[in-house]
């Protein structure tokens, strides 16, 4: 059994990715993990500029299952854009989407189903070229 502890600013960057690896690690190693908000003392500036969701596809997932970033309660005005952050190697490239990926506002995601269900954007990505 693997444990692991971390001591983390909740509103930095990296506690995003840290928080996926976190729930891979516990899926597929069966490891204890444990983290310790500590964060920085938050200044005049809105601390988050940028909402993320890391997204890892696991041993134990079937091969034909979408991976899907979900979030909730997300409420701005800002237009966002939704890109994948890769390995410098992989030249990955939106393939198919409703959307244009870089002017993303919530006012034009799509409710699917009834008008109570939450909106989306739904968009494929393709990994046209793998440099080594």
């Amino acid at each position: 059994l693997a444990s692991i502890a971390a001591v983390v600013d909740p509103l930095d960057e990296s506690a995003a990715t840290l928080s996926h690896l976190a729930q891979l690690l516990r899926s597929e190693l069966n490891a204890e993990v444990c983290f310790v908000l500590n964060p920085r003392s938050v200044g005049k500036d809105y601390p988050l500029k940028r909402w993320q969701r890391r997204v890892f596809a696991s041993g134990s997932q079937q091969s034909d299952a979408p991976l899907v970033a979900v979030f909730e309660r997300l409420q701005t005005a800002h237009t966002l854009t939704m890109a994948l952050t890769t390995p410098a190697g992989w030249l990955v490239t939106a393939h198919k989407s409703e959307h244009d990926l870089d002017n993303i506002r919530a006012v034009d995601a799509m409710r699917r189903g009834s008008p109570q269900s939450r909106p989306e954007v739904l968009a494929s990505f393709l990994l046209s070229r793998l440099y080594l």
